[in-house]
């Protein structure tokens, strides 16, 4: 237990508060992609911007979010196997999608 947090009480409270509001940022996201046609997060010089083509990976992108603020709700559960193994997977899929989405700007 050394150097680890504990999330409990009102610690747990707010990191699930925080998951919550990344859920329902991913959702308005999609939703005005829906709407628009384009996937813009961020503003100014560092934006991920995803149209046309690479709309799919936009979605993908917002979808891997998801999964892992989903954890975070989840997140006094961390010292099992399972949630282990499925946080590294959630993890790996969502630097792979943010890579991919920051790439798809030089092809």
């Amino acid at each position: 237990m050394t150097g680890e947090t504990e999330f409990n009480g009102r610690k747990l409270i707010i990191l699930r508060l925080v998951a919550i509001a990344m859920i329902l940022s991913c959702a308005n996201y999609a939703y005005e992609g829906y709407l628009s046609g384009a996937i813009s997060v961020g503003t100014g010089r560092h934006s991920l911007v995803m149209a046309g083509d690479n709309l799919w990976l936009g979605y993908v992108f917002l979808l891997s979010t998801a999964i892992v603020s989903t954890l975070l709700i989840f997140a006094n559960h961390r010292k099992t196997k399972a949630f282990g193994r499925t946080a590294k997977v959630a993890g790996m899929a969502w630097f792979a999608t943010f890579v991919a989405c920051a790439l798809q700007k030089h092809w």
